[in-house]
């Protein structure tokens, strides 16, 4: 059996994935996570935000210091904080050393003065003190080639990997561990990141076992998955929602730039998806990421659902026309017929889903045989899509049995190549982003 599994998930250790020297310098370089397996971890450990404590401005403490004095423990006032001179004949309580009547309401009188003096002081220090400008958004250059078009590698499958893994490797879906699918992610990562303009991870498998790792290239932008799935193993995806532990500081830590969200469109729950579409859009704008779209049509759920009655390609455009302006960075859509067939009429059925779009837009492989995705991205550029985010059609055929060395090899011989080739074919006849209709530059 161990031949069978494509790699087994090794914990990270901190000294030999960071080149520290010694235990110490490995404690102080290392990841605040234990190097333990993820299935010891909880799933609120394993999605909590790579966050630093941010240092406190030195005019924050400052201004602390000063409202504090009039009661710290040293025994300073406000006023001395805020460097007024109490004057002679004053404690720092504000009492006189003499202990007159008369001495007491004078210097409590001063007191009065004086604590009015100091807040007067550290009003105009606030007022003075400059604001921290808010962080700029990302536009789609951060997931971008620089040639503006888009050759994105997707890694956010779960149950769907799942199958496919135990279809390649020839085992039962329930054999499948969950440390399959994070080695292979982390595999992939390494693999083929360097030559992909952006990654998909999941927050489930993918996200923390890639970054752990250390597997994500410099130069590749991060999209994180932020769709919460319904989908039993073997079967497809059945219903999805915001997934609430994907958070902006959870994406944010990462450091990623974008969040993508699929949906299911079906005609008869049209309302339903297009305000899932609106919240994930403002979820996206209020947490300063980009939003990454992803509509995949099935037939409705009242009704006939033969799948011979049920009308594909006018579902994707009327998918389109629903979501394509509601203000979604970038729009992932499944290429029309499926890729199959003649050229001119994807590239036909490319311009007209990009009519209903509204701004740049790229295809997605699933549904698409892996020989004929290359010639289906060349028809949907030149009908008008600016590239690709696509998973199976890339690796897909670089699973199989024969452990993690035979995994490496095959990602490097054959989905290294293709995806090499594909990013060449989007520079060349790819939309650079900037170009599409309704664009936001």
């Amino acid at each position: 059996m161990a031949d069978e599994s494509i790699v087994a998930w090794e914990p990270v250790d901190a000294a030999s994935a960071t080149g520290a020297g010694t235990e110490e310098e490995a404690g102080a370089m290392a990841r605040s996570k234990p190097a333990v397996p993820p299935d010891a971890i909880t799933a609120e450990r394993r999605l909590a935000p790579r966050t630093r404590p941010t240092p406190r401005p030195a005019d924050d403490r400052e201004d602390a210091a000063g409202a504090s004095g009039a009661t710290g423990a040293s025994g300073a006032t406000g006023a001395e904080a805020a460097g007024v001179n109490v004057g002679p004949g004053t404690d720092g309580d504000g009492s006189g050393a003499e202990s007159g009547a008369g001495d007491q309401e004078s210097c409590g009188c001063m007191l009065h003065v004086l604590r009015a003096r100091a807040e007067s002081v550290l009003r105009r220090h606030r007022a003075a003190r400059p604001t921290m400008p808010a962080m700029p958004r990302p536009d789609l250059d951060a997931l971008a080639r620089p040639s503006g078009t888009f050759a994105m590698l997707a890694l956010d499958q779960r149950e769907s990997l799942r199958t496919i893994v135990a279809e390649r490797t020839r085992r039962n879906v329930d054999a499948v561990t969950d440390d399959e699918l994070r080695a292979f992610k982390v595999a992939a990562a390494r693999e083929l990141t360097p030559f992909a303009s952006a990654v998909l991870l999941d927050a489930d498998f993918g996200l923390d076992p890639v970054l752990d790792a250390h597997a994500l290239a410099a130069g590749c932008g991060l999209i994180v998955a932020a769709d919460a799935l319904v989908q039993a193993p073997g079967g497809p995806v059945e219903e999805t929602d915001l997934d609430d532990r994907v958070t902006a500081a959870l994406a944010g830590g990462a450091g990623a730039a974008a969040l993508k969200l699929l949906v299911l469109w079906r005609a008869d729950e049209a309302a339903g998806v297009v305000d899932l579409a609106r919240r994930f859009v403002s979820r996206c704008r209020s947490a300063g990421l980009l939003a990454v779209l992803e509509p995949v049509v099935r037939p409705p759920r009242q009704g006939s659902t033969d799948a011979e009655s049920f009308d594909r390609e006018a579902a994707i455009l009327d998918a389109a026309e629903a979501l394509g302006s509601l203000g979604a960075d970038l729009y992932k859509a499944e290429v029309p017929f499926r890729g199959r067939g003649e050229a001119a009429a994807i590239t036909a059925g490319c311009r007209e889903l990009g009519e209903r779009i509204r701004g740049p837009w790229v295809v997605l492989s699933q549904g698409v045989d892996l020989d004929a995705f290359p010639l289906a991205v060349e028809a949907a550029c030149r009908g008008g899509a600016s590239g690709f985010l696509a998973g199976r059609a890339i690796w897909t055929d670089s699973i199989g049995e024969g452990g993690g060395g035979a995994l490496a090899e095959r990602l490097a011989a054959v989905a290294r190549p293709r995806l090499e080739a594909l990013g060449g074919l989007v520079d060349r006849v790819g939309r650079p982003w900037r170009e599409a209709p309704g664009a936001v530059p």
